[in-house]
């Protein structure tokens, strides 16, 4: 199993001794830091293994791994969770992201704007470091996810205090629409690129998530769900089985366990600090198969492995950690 795999990063002496000298109940949601080599791309320095980082938002890679992004940092772990590539962009891309999506492994797409453009979306090509100009508007474009050979980006009307989705055609042929109906957004009390957040189900749902409320919307843009929830820095995750993992949330769900396997000092410090959670904490699932948990708490980046296991970035600037969270079996 992917998720499996992702616990090689830790160190082994931790890993047994902690597995070996303490029972995991069967329901322990288990959380692991995640280890990585932060040396940039074509340094000859000796390794740099860290579990500690800064915030950052996350994706799929589209096949078991993830990317990472803050302010123009960049990181990529495969299915394993080695480094495939670490870099600092040196100001020449578009800025700020307001979102991005992976078509491959290597293949971005992000939401930045662009000379003469309040909104754009560019293919990123993390090889060659080349960026191409796929669409450009006039109004503030947000988040993206893509879908059955269409992007969909979050194109806010602000003198209404309203957005949509917008569907571009990947291939460039016919015209941009709207996907949803309009729907309101609570104001920019936030930056743009962290006031909304969009995932895509497996069906071709929209999953949405607000300052204010948690929306759910058919593929052919009829309102399936709206649901008040306040979170402050909105975020949504679809796994490929459908499940969606959120950020917000009242009250955690009772008797919820958990089980840290490895982590530095430093990192475990960090769990500790986000253990316990008055706003902003990570929901598993919908409603009435969900589980709000009690740890996690204010998440600024969240992506699917597979269907049993996300990564949670968590923490502040210089004390945060990417938590690969293993959910119990069965869920749901």
């Amino acid at each position: 199993m992917v998720g499996m795999r992702w616990a090689r990063g830790v160190a082994l002496v931790a890993v047994v001794g902690l597995v070996g000298c303490t029972s995991v109940p069967a329901d322990a949601w288990r959380l692991t830091p995640i280890s990585y080599d932060n040396r940039m791309d074509g340094t000859n320095e000796p390794q740099q293994l860290n579990d500690t980082t800064y915030p950052m938002r996350l994706v799929s890679d589209t096949a078991g791994g993830l990317w990472g992004e803050s302010s123009g940092s960049w990181l990529h772990l495969d299915a394993d969770g080695s480094p495939v590539r670490r870099f600092n962009l040196d100001g020449d891309e578009p800025r700020p992201v307001h979102g991005f999506t992976a078509l491959t492994p290597e293949l971005l797409l992000v939401s930045a704007p662009t000379d003469g453009a309040s909104g754009a979306i560019h293919l990123f090509d993390t090889v060659d470091g080349s960026w191409e100009l796929l669409y450009r508007d006039q109004i503030l474009l947000g988040d993206l996810a893509v879908y059955g050979g269409n992007v969909y980006v979050i194109a806010f009307t602000t003198g209404e205090g309203t957005f949509t989705v917008r569907r571009v055609p990947l291939d460039g042929t016919g015209g941009a629409s709207d996907a949803t109906p309009a729907l309101p957004w609570p104001g920019a009390v936030h930056p743009i690129q962290s006031s909304v957040a969009i995932d895509i189900g497996p069906d071709g749902a929209f999953y949405l998530a607000t300052q204010a409320e948690r929306i759910v919307v058919e593929a052919d843009g009829t309102v399936r769900d709206r649901t008040p929830i306040e979170s402050h820095v909105p975020q949504v995750a679809v796994s490929s089985d459908g499940t969606p993992v959120w950020s917000g949330g009242g009250r955690p769900s009772s008797a919820v366990a958990s089980h840290v396997t490895g982590g530095s000092a430093e990192a475990r410090a960090v769990l500790n600090l986000h253990a316990t959670c008055t706003e902003d904490l990570v929901v598993v699932g919908w409603s009435p198969n969900q589980t709000t948990l009690p740890f996690l708490c204010s998440p600024r980046g969240i992506a699917w492995l597979d269907p049993e296991t996300f990564v949670v970035s968590i923490g502040g600037e210089n004390d945060a950690v990417l938590v690969r969270v293993e959910m119990p079996a069965p869920f749901g």
